[in-house]
């Protein structure tokens, strides 16, 4: 942006604003003591739209509901699917990182499922919840599991 000053009056000065800032912008033009004109444009803010499901989107995420199976995509990997009325698979695809363990948990804690995935010396755990806390009842983690 130039720091040209223009002297313009009464419709010029309006007809200008218009064509130079006809991007939608909200457009406060103060003018000095002489008449110069300096418009300033101010951004219109939009607001940030609330996601349908409480699962947090990544760049690397994607959550697909068709009303019948919800699919939960971390990369190439379908890590999470709810077939509503048959149960829950869960898989890493062999990548047991904290980021696919995390993604995981989100999903059965947003759909209710009393589960929780835990690691434990580099191995991978589901543990069922009782009120919110972990029992010790623990399946080893499996690619591909069916849990309900």
């Amino acid at each position: 942006m130039s720091n040209l000053t223009v002297l313009l009056e009464g419709e010029e000065r309006e007809r200008y604003i218009r064509e130079r800032f006809h991007s939608g912008a909200a457009i406060a033009s103060p003018t000095d003591e002489q008449g110069y004109v300096k418009p300033v444009v101010k951004p219109i803010v939009k607001p940030i739209r609330r996601r349908p499901t409480g699962i947090k989107r990544y760049r690397n995420t994607t959550v697909t509901d068709d009303g019948s199976r919800v699919v939960v995509r971390l990369h190439h990997t379908d890590i999470f699917i709810l077939d509503r009325g048959i149960g829950v698979t869960l898989n890493s695809g062999r990548w047991r990182t904290y980021t696919t363990k995390r993604r995981i948990n989100e999903c059965l804690k947003e759909y209710g499922i009393p589960l929780r995935v835990w690691q434990s010396n580099f191995d991978w755990y589901v543990y069922r919840l009782v009120d919110g806390v972990c029992t010790t009842d623990r399946d080893e983690f499996v690619d591909g599991m069916q849990v309900s």
